[in-house]
């Protein structure tokens, strides 16, 4: 999205406040904008609009992303194909020339699809959990904003 979106960004996260009665503010707005950006205008709203209609509960910014790019399981398999037909870089990456791949057993490509799978819902897990850490942020932004004082407690 860009900063022209926001406006209409806005007024579908506003809706889906109302709708789910959960209250919204400005701040709220812009992290979610800053953590969706990536995304385009019509993905995000798309998502948010499916989510009025099928979802119980207002969605978190991992939610909205889920309805645009699928499971984490379906993310890494579609990253799987892109490898297998070239629009990715990796199998150079891998040090796997076209030669070397043909001459890869099935059980070799299956092994080396599993590892990159596991590699890439690693990388998406710790991407991930930024998310949770903004949504954190914005929470205690909140707090602070309306004088609530937020004691987490410690873990032993």
């Amino acid at each position: 999205m860009t900063n022209q979106d926001r406006a209409e960004f806005a007024k579908y996260l506003f809706l889906a406040g109302e709708v789910f009665n959960e209250p919204m503010s400005e701040a709220r707005a812009i992290a979610y904008f800053t953590i969706l950006a990536d995304l385009s205008l019509i993905e995000v709203t798309t998502a948010i609009t499916y989510s009025i209609r099928e979802s119980k509960w207002f969605p978190r910014p991992a939610d909205i992303r889920h309805a645009v790019e699928g499971s984490p399981d379906a993310r890494a398999d579609n990253a799987w194909q892109r490898v297998l037909t070239g629009h990715m870089k990796t199998k150079s990456l891998l040090g796997i020339d076209e030669h070397d791949w043909r001459m890869l057993s099935l059980g070799d490509k299956m092994r080396l699809r599993d590892s990159f799978r596991r590699a890439y819902m690693r990388d998406e897990a710790s991407q991930e959990m930024d998310v949770i850490a903004s949504n954190k942020a914005v929470e205690l932004l909140e707090a602070e904003k309306h004088g609530i004082a937020i004691h987490e407690e410690a873990t032993t």
